[in-house]
């Protein structure tokens, strides 16, 4: 059963978090510096977790830390997730972005992608429901829940959808297809609900193209400016929770439009 565990981990490299921050602030040294004044000057609240490090970048043993972890507020939905190794001095180790949410679904865990720096991971697997699609999600509590997830085979976990860039309207236009035996034939996606890996350069496992109809919107602010909460019906996900800033949004967002964004998808246990 152990060694059954341990096949699901894989480490990997990672990404910078630019990439991350970028949805909610176009400056991400802007925000690294808020949080260190944050962190030096109000001593926000935390809490402690004790994370087992593998050898590699940061230590060159196997190391067990007390690592803090921040809940900053940095909107009406946003708040920024801050990691904080004691060794033997506080030093900033991570931040990205969690959208509250409470979309859920049920998850079949498959494979744990662990960052280097051992404190960060990305969770690949399968969402149980009508289509059954396989995906992967940043882990924004991979820190405190990573047993769980490498014990689990399924389970419920709450997805939410930060974009970098949104429009109101479909994917495209009308496109052909060629089909064997039976000539070119033309797609509309206009009523399309797809979820696609992201093809720009430098995406990531957890960067996607998504498209579905808009449920809800209402306005979201943060530190940067206005934004919006959109719950979209997507389905291969079935609903899931979008945020978008205002300038990041062409078109005017409303309940029955059609959303396509490109983004990044994570994800928490429930």
């Amino acid at each position: 059963m152990i060694l059954g565990r341990r096949s699901k981990l894989k480490r990997i490299k990672g990404i910078t978090h630019g990439s991350h921050i970028d949805t909610i602030y176009p400056d991400p040294l802007w925000v690294v510096s808020w949080l260190m004044r944050k962190l030096n000057e109000e001593n926000p609240e935390y809490r402690t977790v004790n994370a087992e490090l593998k050898r590699g970048r940061l230590f060159s043993r196997n190391k067990t830390v007390d690592v803090r972890i921040y809940n900053l507020p940095f909107g009406d939905d946003v708040l920024m997730r801050t990691v904080v190794i004691e060794d033997p001095e506080p030093h900033l180790i991570t931040a990205f972005p969690v959208l509250k949410t409470e979309t859920s679904v049920q998850f079949q865990i498959e494979r744990v992608f662990e960052w280097i720096n051992g404190l960060e991971g990305n969770v690949a697997g399968d969402v149980l429901g009508e289509v059954k699609p396989s995906v992967s999600f940043f882990a924004v509590d991979y820190v405190e829940r990573k047993a769980d997830y490498l014990q689990r085979e399924t389970a419920k976990v709450k997805l939410a959808f930060l974009a970098y860039g949104a429009n109101v309207g479909p994917l495209g236009d009308d496109f052909e297809v060629e089909l064997p035996d039976a000539g070119s034939m033309k797609m509309n996606l206009e009523e399309a609900e797809l979820l696609l890996p992201a093809t720009f350069g430098g995406a990531f496992m957890d960067d996607y193209t998504i498209t579905g109809k808009v449920l809800r919107v209402r306005p979201s602010r943060t530190f940067y400016g206005d934004g919006y909460l959109i719950l979209l019906k997507n389905l291969p996900l079935g609903e899931i929770d979008l945020f978008a800033l205002k300038e990041h949004l062409k078109g005017e967002v409303k309940k029955g439009e059609t959303l396509t964004a490109i983004g990044w998808l994570q994800g928490g246990l429930v």
